[in-house]
C-alpha cells in the first residue's frame, strides 16, 4: 500500500547537539529507497507503507547501535492507498 508520512526522531540524552544523530537518520533515510524531503521539523516520506515502517525500525537500530539510549519518534501517516506525492503538498503562496 502506498503512503506518505512525516517522521520526526528526537534523540534523548545525547547532549546539547544532536547533529551527528540527525545526520545518521538522514543517511538511513536516503539509503531506504523511499522518496524523502527533509525539512526543519522532520522528514516527509513517500513509498510503500511496509517499507516506511521498516525504515523507521532501521533508524532506531542504527541510533541504538551508536549509543543513543532513548528516542522519541513521531510518525504521522498522512495518506495511505492514494497516489499522493510529497511534491503535491509543497505549493507556492498565492499572494506572490
Amino acid at each position: 500500500m502506498k503512503a506518505t508520512a512525516e517522521l520526526q526522531v528526537i534523540p534523548i540524552g545525547a547532549g546539547v547537539s544532536v547533529r551527528e544523530e540527525i545526520r545518521r537518520v538522514v543517511a538511513v533515510l536516503e539509503d531506504s529507497g523511499l522518496t524523502t524531503q527533509t525539512h526543519a521539523s522532520g522528514t516527509d516520506l513517500e513509498g510503500d507503507l511496509e517499507r516506511i515502517l521498516e525504515t523507521v525500525q532501521r533508524v532506531h537500530e542504527a541510533l541504538h547501535a551508536e549509543g543513543t539510549a532513548r528516542l522519541v519518534t513521531l510518525l504521522n501517516r498522512r495518506r495511505a492507498g492514494v497516489a499522493s506525492t510529497t511534491s503535491v503538498r509543497v505549493r507556492r503562496p498565492e499572494c506572490c
